[in-house]
């Protein structure tokens, strides 16, 4: 799941792109975004984080890192 997102957020990838890359179907790619979405949510929730969208100032890699850091909780 970590890797579906990072491809698509941090290397702009689609997933018909990310499905060739790591060699499994689109469906498959689609449903590792799915799940790690999911999972964000449930964590989240689990947690009572708050999550903001203003990240001024942070590089599109640093986001990227502190998005998948928060899935491999």
């Amino acid at each position: 799941q970590r890797e579906v997102v990072r491809m698509r957020l941090e290397h702009n990838l689609s997933f018909k792109e990310i499905a060739e890359e790591t060699d499994v179907s689109i469906n498959t790619a689609l449903g590792r975004m799915r799940y790690a979405l999911i999972n964000l949510r449930r964590m989240v929730e689990e947690q009572q984080l708050v999550l903001t969208m203003d990240w001024t100032g942070m590089k599109k890699r640093e986001r990227v890192g502190t998005i998948v850091s928060t899935l491999s909780r």
